[in-house]
């Protein structure tokens, strides 16, 4: 796909993907739990080379969507100022 950002859209997944497999390698449930995604898929991408996750992301389509829904991200830009854990906490919540 050639679009002005298809670069960058490829960048940003290889990175997420690089980070996801470094997780699922030591935890693949932890792995699905950040990404949302199933343990099979962060098990699969556990097992991938770099070639590999090149050849993924490589289509410049964007792997990975955000999960959180309008009204719950507007509840979390409400909630501006909180301390850094309690905000981690909100947003962990609010991707199930």
């Amino acid at each position: 796909m050639s679009t002005p950002h298809a670069s960058e859209i490829s960048a940003l997944s290889l990175s997420l993907l690089h980070l996801m497999r470094e997780i699922a390698r030591k935890d693949p449930s932890e792995a699905s739990v950040y990404f949302g995604v199933t343990e099979e898929i962060a098990r699969l991408v556990a097992e991938c080379t770099v070639d590999d996750l090149h050849a993924i992301a490589a289509p410049g389509v964007m792997l990975f969507v955000p999960r959180i829904k309008t009204a719950q991200l507007r509840q979390f830009i409400q909630q501006k100022g909180l301390p850094l854990e309690q905000a981690r906490t909100v947003a962990m919540a609010l991707a199930r």
